[in-house]
């Protein structure tokens, strides 16, 4: 996740950009399996994070779990792919306008 940590600009950078691109159908099915991908902080999203980065189980382990899940969180609230209250709705909603 240190792209995200590193983002020139910061996270709200980083949502303004993608908000740009938000009209193309793909970016949006893109970002709902993120939402999906990073429902919480043992979602497979997460876990992959500090699988990338060789984290044995343990606090670091955790809290880098966490770190990831807390910021693409903020990011799909930011771009309105996740609502404020939870993703599943919001994703399943979504899901049916592009069909």
């Amino acid at each position: 996740m240190t792209w995200l940590n590193n983002y020139p600009g910061g996270l709200g950078a980083l949502a303004a950009e993608i908000k740009a691109h938000l009209p193309n159908k793909l970016i949006r099915e893109g970002l709902m399996n993120i939402a999906e991908k990073f429902a919480s902080p043992d979602h497979i999203g997460p876990e992959s994070a500090a699988d990338f980065e060789e984290l044995p189980s343990g606090d670091q382990r955790a809290i880098l779990q966490r770190d990831a899940y807390e910021k693409t969180d903020y990011l799909l609230k930011a771009v309105e792919i996740r609502p404020v209250s939870g993703v599943n709705g919001l994703v399943n909603t979504m899901r049916e306008s592009l069909e």
